[in-house]
């Protein structure tokens, strides 16, 4: 008897352990599982983002804006208002059936002086912090026939003589140099030009025409305003020098192309 319950015994104490050995394997294999896991889907974190008002590094943009300091090519068209006077252009007779020897009336309104309005388009490459500028100015100097209308000793005669237009183009080259704080960018520019300038007198019942071309020079000081990308707002004073454009100043608006 004492046998039988040795044997029943045993066997008893056997099945318990293999019973125990898979629920011991199971529980291993779960312990196993998330570290095996955590290696296969561990990512770095992402790099932080720069602050707001982080500060652009020179010659970098920001999407949608304009960085004024970069190189580019750009074109402006602006309003022209001053004053401009002609008693320093020598004249010329070049056509019509009046006096060839016209002198006292160009000392006279509206060469003496006038205001002007008018248009300014340019084009310019900055690179550098260098500015190149080709352009030209169109000033149309204001004033009317009656206010020109004097009577004046032609070859000792009385004629009466007042201008019927005055037109003024002027070509110009100039190169400067600008320097960017954030949308800011103030300048200056020393100008060469070619003054073209024309006039069509009345004389009695004749017409004449008077012209002459001449150098300018001319100095700038103005800025600009960066409002969009490759768009800004910009202003400036141009003073003469030497040539008929005495002062002007000019508001226009820009586009940077490159």
């Amino acid at each position: 008897m004492r046998s039988a319950s040795t044997v029943l015994a045993l066997t008893a104490a056997l099945a318990l352990s293999a019973a125990s050995r898979p629920a011991q394997a199971a529980d291993e294999s779960d312990e196993d599982a998330p570290a095996a896991d955590s290696k296969v889907l561990r990512k770095d974190p992402p790099p932080p983002e720069p602050p707001a008002d982080a500060e652009i590094p020179e010659g970098k943009e920001v999407e949608g804006e304009f960085d004024p300091s970069r190189d580019h090519l750009e074109v402006t068209v602006g309003i022209l208002g001053g004053f401009t006077q002609y008693d320093g252009v020598s004249f010329a007779y070049q056509k019509g059936g009046g006096s060839q020897r016209l002198v006292e009336p160009f000392n006279a309104a509206p060469f003496d002086g006038s205001l002007a309005l008018g248009m300014r388009i340019e084009a310019r490459f900055v690179a550098s912090y260098v500015r190149s500028t080709l352009g030209v100015d169109l000033p149309f100097p204001n004033f009317t026939q009656e206010d020109t209308a004097a009577t004046y000793d032609v070859d000792g005669e009385q004629v009466a003589i007042s201008v019927q237009s005055l037109k003024h183009q002027t070509f110009r080259f100039g190169i400067g140099g600008e320097y960017s704080f954030g949308m800011f960018t103030p300048y200056f520019d020393v100008l060469a030009g070619i003054h073209f300038v024309e006039t069509r007198l009345a004389t009695d019942d004749q017409f004449v025409t008077y012209g002459n071309t001449q150098f300018g020079l001319a100095g700038r000081l103005g800025a600009r305003y960066a409002l969009k990308k490759s768009f800004f707002l910009h202003g400036s004073v141009t003073g003469g020098v030497l040539g008929p454009s005495r002062v002007l100043g000019e508001l226009g608006i820009g586009f940077a192309l490159l």
